[in-house]
């Protein structure tokens, strides 16, 4: 099968991985689904952020945001830092576009190497 590309191989960048500095960004949601966590079986927000400040603009973060009982705080938030009034029920599409502020830390990981970890949202 022939596939056909938007563009050269040979005019594409390469792709930068390292995470961000440890430090508080501004951030807008670019992407938010509810998913169920396959061994526990118990639903979560998986939130994608793009970084708005200069030194690493468009970059991505990711963030996973449990919505069982006794992690609603975390959600909480979330929101409170996006402006998304919330009570007992909401629509993820609510979050999409909004900005944030959230403080970023590095995370070692065995399988993937060094990543950021939002540690808290400000």
């Amino acid at each position: 099968m022939e596939i056909k590309l938007p563009k050269s191989l040979k005019d594409v960048e390469d792709s930068d991985f390292e995470p961000l500095d440890p430090g508080v960004y501004d951030f807008r949601v670019s992407k938010i689904e509810q998913k169920t966590g396959k061994s526990s079986g118990k639903p979560y927000l998986n939130i994608e952020l793009e970084c708005l400040d200069d030194d690493y603009l468009g970059r991505r973060v990711f963030d996973i945001c449990s919505l069982g009982e006794s992690s609603l705080w975390r959600l909480k938030a979330f929101a409170e830092s996006c402006g998304v009034d919330i009570e007992d029920e909401f629509d993820t599409d609510d979050f999409v576009g909004e900005e944030c502020n959230a403080t970023i830390d590095i995370e070692s990981d065995d399988q993937y190497g060094d990543r950021n970890r939002v540690t808290k949202y400000n």
